[in-house]
């Protein structure tokens, strides 16, 4: 049987592509205990510096197991699935994206297809969105009578605005590549033929940088919407403390000033 999940290693870029075609790498139970085990796996890994995640044939991830849902409603007996059993089930859904939201290193989505639902909260679990042409967005929630998840609820309206956001989840609206782009979603939007492999060169591009920089302006901008001014101004502090006694920065600046080539070029 076909792993829903292949994780391919290019030297310090881990590449996750999600592959279930039958359900159009729908985030089934099954999907889902991968997407934890490769997290808790990237987590322990020193040599990690970058990572792409995405899909394969015409989806990123279709969102939610539907199938799988009316399943576990129907085996629980006519009251359906218990409230308590939902959260329970959340908290574990959480425990591992928090972690893959956390990871010190950048986290490239590479959104090929449909990314409906959760599949569109999972693309924006990352640092940076590209896009292919035929990439398609929608918060289809409403639909079911439920609300968003897998963490829409901070990331869209951080992105695109709450109002936007309100828009696609109120409504169940599907855009574009071209209009995600425009509203801030999508970083890039890249020929399918061409997608992978722009994301995995400025993943190996972003692996040359400090990790040290990397983990903290990950870590401060995670939380810029929710400090205030003086908040983060000492937060800068620390973590530039911190970055310039690296021996990464120390050897950059040496580099700099003898005209060598840098460390880190830029991506």
């Amino acid at each position: 049987m076909t792993q829903p999940l292949a994780i391919e290693r290019r030297g310090a870029v881990a590449i996750l592509r999600m592959q279930d075609p039958a359900t159009r790498n729908a985030l089934t139970d099954a999907m889902k205990a991968a997407l934890a085990e490769a997290v808790a796996g990237l987590e322990a890994d020193p040599e990690l510096r970058a990572v792409v995640l995405t899909g394969t044939g015409a989806a990123f991830s279709s969102g939610g197991d539907l199938k799988g849902m009316l399943a576990r409603h129907r085996a629980a007996g006519g009251a359906g699935e218990s409230a308590e059993s939902i959260a329970g089930r959340f908290e574990v859904l959480h425990g591992w994206l928090r972690r893959l939201r956390d990871l010190p290193v950048p986290v490239i989505s590479a959104v090929n297809g449909v990314a409906y639902g959760a599949g569109f909260g999972l693309a924006l679990t990352a640092d940076i969105v590209l896009a292919s042409e035929e990439a398609r967005f929608c918060a289809s929630f409403c639909k079911l009578g439920a609300v968003p998840d897998f963490n829409l609820f901070c990331t869209l309206p951080r992105m695109a605005g709450v109002q936007r956001a309100r828009m696609m989840f109120l409504t169940g609206r599907e855009i574009g590549a071209r209009e995600a782009e425009a509203w801030g979603i999508v970083m890039e939007v890249i020929p399918a033929a061409t997608l992978e492999e722009r994301a995995i060169a400025m993943a190996e591009a972003l692996a040359l940088a400090s990790p040290r920089a990397v983990r903290w302006t990950k870590q401060v901008t995670g939380r810029a919407f929710d400090l205030d001014g003086e908040a983060l101004l000492a937060a800068e502090a620390e973590a530039q403390a911190d970055c310039l006694t690296s021996a990464y920065h120390l050897d950059a600046l040496d580099r700099f000033t003898r005209k060598l080539p840098p460390l880190f070029p830029g991506a």
